[in-house]
């Protein structure tokens, strides 16, 4: 659940060992770079920081002579939601598969996944490069097959690809520019790179590293950056946000959601409960139409949870907003989790559960504001003293964050370890990026289904999935449900109301 998804789970934890010799590196990233193209305005660069340097010095002698280590690659999220990077493009096929469909699903093939993922590093290595400067001299490793080095003169050059390394000399002094390849802010010549409009979320991590083969046992976490990288789509191929000048991109304001409800898990001590939600979410349109699709796009959602009497009256128990990101071209499970107190479900009564997307750029934003309040609490945000706090709205908790304590520090993580899942001061630089950009979300002007559209800014586009559900009883304090009725309310994506024993969940070996 780019899902940045703001609710990311099953993240895989590498914790590495320091390298021996001081640990006092001077260092300096960036913690978010947008470099954007904007090909049919003339227009690109950098959203934010002009120009963003990321800056390293004071390397001790046990550095001298290993490689500072440069990792950027599309992150990858998988059908669960959890969030990996790759820096060659290729990637393990997804050990999770959708099962327990109750309707015909055309669902993206494996292959459907890496082409697009592929594509994605294609654009990012093709586009995005990053000059290199050490007062020491610059020594790039001579066999690269991930990395293209170009000298400039004794003491810079520029590199493009997903792993680079260079030399650490004796009083190296490091700087390392995101820019963008020329080529690529040239509109004419789009058809010859074979670039298409595009939104990429990327990791942009640095090491030392013991060798150069990418291998190495011996590798130091220098820390890392989120780097977005977005090329623009044209106002004729589908419609646009409104044009804030050239250092802002412009989004497609047409949106393709296809949600339905899925598995949900209740987990309970008496009165306090904890309702793990699942929305089985698809962001990819069909091939005739599929830019849209390319970029991210926000998800906003107004849960509700009610009883359902023996009169069939209903009683509110509670209602709370949930949100996040899909990346482009995504589909799967998209997650949060809500604290219920002070109400006890109990075997053999009768509940319904509901999400509501009608107003989902609104929702998001009430989403937003109240994650922001939470992290503020947290301790994971800094406090403008220049802006009043926004009061906390009902807000879900984002899986993984919400058993840090206030002002715990962060655990240190690499995915270029084995078995590494991404940096999470990545995902936490990516989110505030996220909740603060004055550019992104766009306000969207319609919701798109298979056959038709429907304005989003009136109500029109509504929305709504949900199940009703018999509690059977708990088994160790999770429950058991039978008896589902799933349903869709939608005025531009096919409706259903199903009466079944199985609900959409996720079949992993």
């Amino acid at each position: 659940m780019k899902i940045l998804n703001f609710c990311r789970v099953n993240l895989l934890f590498a914790f590495l060992l320091p390298a021996s010799g001081k640990a006092d590196i001077l260092r300096s990233i960036p913690k978010f770079i947008h470099l954007h193209v904007s090909p049919n305005r003339g227009g690109s660069g950098s959203v934010g920081t002009l120009p963003p340097v990321a800056t390293f010095a004071g390397f001790s002698n046990d550095d001298v002579g290993r490689w500072l280590t440069l990792a950027n690659g599309p992150e990858f999220v998988n059908l669960l939601g959890g969030h990996s990077a790759a820096f060659t493009g290729r990637l393990n096929p997804d050990s999770c598969s959708v099962g327990d469909v109750p309707f015909p699903m055309a669902l993206q093939t494996w292959d459907n996944k890496l082409d697009f993922f592929q594509l994605q590093t294609r654009q990012l290595n093709e586009c995005v490069q990053f000059r290199i400067r050490d007062a020491a001299g610059i020594a790039a490793s001579p066999e690269q097959p991930a990395c293209n080095v170009t000298a400039i003169n004794q003491y810079e050059a520029i590199a493009k690809g997903g792993l680079c390394y260079f030399r650490i000399n004796p009083n190296s002094a490091f700087s390392v520019q995101y820019e963008l390849n020329p080529e690529c802010t040239n509109a004419q010549n789009f058809q010859k790179l074979e670039l298409k409009p595009l939104d990429i979320f990327a990791y942009s991590g640095f090491y030392i590293s013991g060798d150069a083969s990418g291998r190495s046992t011996l590798l130091k976490p220098l820390g890392s950056g989120a780097l977005r990288f977005s090329i623009e789509a044209s106002a004729e191929q589908i419609p646009l946000s409104v044009d804030m000048g050239e250092g802002s991109p412009r989004w497609p304001v047409q949106a393709f959601p296809d949600v339905h409800m899925a598995e949900m898990d209740i987990q309970s001590k008496g009165r306090e409960s904890r309702l793990l939600t699942r929305l089985f979410l698809r962001n990819s349109c069909n091939a005739e139409n599929d830019i849209a699709c390319r970029f991210s796009l926000p998800i906003g959602v107004q849960y509700t949870v009610k009883e359902i009497l023996p009169t069939g009256a209903e009683r509110m128990i509670d209602q709370w907003y949930a949100g996040g990101v899909s990346p482009a071209f995504w589909e799967g499970f998209f997650p949060s989790q809500r604290d219920v107190t002070n109400f006890e479900f109990k075997p053999g009564r009768r509940y319904r559960l509901e999400a509501d997307l009608t107003y989902l750029s609104l929702y998001h934003r009430l989403f937003r504001d109240g994650f922001k309040s939470f992290l503020i609490q947290r301790g994971l945000w800094d406090i403008d003293p220049n802006s009043p706090l926004i009061p906390l709205r009902p807000v879900a908790r984002m899986p993984g964050l919400d058993a840090l304590k206030p002002n715990d520090a962060l655990p240190v993580v690499s995915p270029l370890a084995p078995g590494g899942g991404n940096d999470f001061q990545l995902e936490l630089n990516q989110m505030r990026a996220l909740l603060t950009g004055i550019d992104w979300p766009p306000y969207f002007e319609e919701m798109c289904g298979p056959e038709k559209c429907a304005k989003a800014q009136t109500g029109q586009a509504k929305l709504k999935v949900g199940v009703e559900f018999t509690l059977e009883g708990f088994v160790d304090g999770v429950a058991k449900t039978k008896d589902y009725r799933v349903w869709r309310e939608s005025s531009y994506s096919p409706e259903y109301n199903n009466n079944s024993q199985t609900i959409i969940r996720a079949v992993c070996q």
